[in-house]
């Protein structure tokens, strides 16, 4: 289990930690806290690899989780491709929070979110929210423009 103080120094040390990281401070405190209670409380419903969204298990990424993008794409009768759930994070987000990238992190160097993604996830989730303003302050609003 990742405890507060290991996340400090990861976010210190780990480029993958401090890219997840802005990628997740893109959304709300709001947004993050419904990201973490789906982790806690459903973790299969958060897709931690290589798609935005799984059409086999109708889960999506943490993004979408945080933004509500899966009660959006239910209300509009689903979506059936990882390219159509993409194109609605990307709209969902950027009607919520203008400036918005989904933020991978395929090919960053550092040792952070490789094993136990759940876990890692759901550390720092919870650590951002403890620390929501200060954390804000130093690696939100830094959008990076990555996508696949």
């Amino acid at each position: 289990m990742v405890i507060a103080t290991d996340i400090m120094d990861k976010l210190a040390t780990d480029e993958r930690c401090r890219v997840l990281a802005r990628g997740l401070l893109q959304l709300s405190r709001q947004e993050l806290s419904r990201l973490l209670e789906v982790l806690v409380n459903d973790p299969e419903q958060v897709v931690v690899d290589t798609v935005n969204y799984d059409v086999a298990t109708d889960s999506w990424c943490p993004l979408a989780v945080g933004l509500g993008v899966p009660e959006i794409a239910q209300s509009r009768g689903g979506v059936h491709s990882n390219a159509e759930a993409k194109q609605l994070i990307l709209n969902v987000g950027r009607m919520q929070h203008g400036q918005f990238s989904l933020n991978p992190i395929s090919g960053i160097a550092g040792g952070f979110f490789q094993h136990d993604r759940h876990a890692d996830l759901t550390a720092l989730v919870h650590y951002l929210l403890e620390n929501y303003e200060i954390t804000q302050q130093r690696y939100g609003n830094k959008v990076l423009h990555l996508s696949f």
